[in-house]
């Protein structure tokens, strides 16, 4: 079974207070069993600011990887790993601690299916460009049936910028009106996926962040199977199937 794209959240602009503060961004995950959730934030105040947990209805999710910082901006990415993510329209927490000034940041998130709800070869990338259409890229890791999801993360003091994107299919682009921008997308696994985004800065500077990683699919492992067994005549065993084997009929 392959992963598929599911739905995503169009990126949510939020304010994290100085002191320390939770936002509350309601996402709807779609519903089945092989669903898995994968959110990322970006923010400013990157020297100071730091995640302290990302909930789905009330159930932890788990860093990727540790924070990513260059210049102004920062990112990390989290999964919610070995279980589905509760069905319909729940919750997604965000924690910040205290620090600094306040921070100004994007929340985003991507569901897909036919997954065993594990991840593997995360990667990250960072940088800062002052020419004109900056390139932000990560290479991730996959196989065949994966699927590698990633994010490009944008701040600069100047405007607003969006991207296109390169080996991968854009879900969102999204801009929190103030020069800081989330976007994502995802593509069908293989032994390695080189992902770019290429930006519409014209020629001022820009700090950018990349992250990627492969969503695992349920592997065929997991099917067990015994063909008939005819022992005497005009008496069979019947099959026993645990799981589902693509083409298999039994009758």
């Amino acid at each position: 079974m392959s992963v598929g794209y599911l739905t995503s959240l169009i990126p949510s602009v939020q304010l994290f207070d100085a002191g320390g503060e939770e936002k509350l961004i309601a996402f709807d995950a779609g519903s089945g069993s092989g669903r898995i959730l994968k959110v990322c934030i970006t923010w400013k105040d990157a020297g100071v600011r730091n995640i302290d947990y990302v909930r789905y209805n009330g159930v932890d999710l788990t860093a990727d990887g540790v924070k990513v910082a260059v210049g102004s901006q920062a990112a990390r990415a989290y999964t919610l790993l070995g279980t589905n993510p509760a069905s319909g329209s729940n919750n997604i927490a965000v924690g910040m601690g205290a620090g600094g000034a306040d921070a100004e940041a994007l929340v985003g998130a991507w569901v897909g299916d036919g997954s065993d709800q594990t991840i593997s070869g995360y990667a990250s990338n960072s940088g800062t460009g002052s020419s004109a259409n900056i390139v932000s890229s990560v290479t991730v890791s996959s196989a065949i049936n994966k699927r590698v999801v990633v994010w490009h993360a944008t701040g600069n003091a100047d405007g607003n910028i969006h991207a296109t994107a390169t080996n991968y299919t854009e879900r969102q682009d999204t801009d929190n009106g103030n020069a800081t921008t989330l976007q994502f997308g995802d593509a069908a696994g293989a032994s390695s996926i080189a992902t770019s985004a290429t930006w519409d800065n014209g020629a001022f500077a820009v700090d950018w962040i990349a992250l990627g990683s492969s969503v695992n699919e349920i592997s065929d492992s997991s099917v067990q199977w015994m063909p008939s067994v005819r022992v005497v005549r005009g008496q069979t065993f019947q099959p026993t199937v645990s799981g589902s084997i693509p083409g298999l009929k039994v009758e």
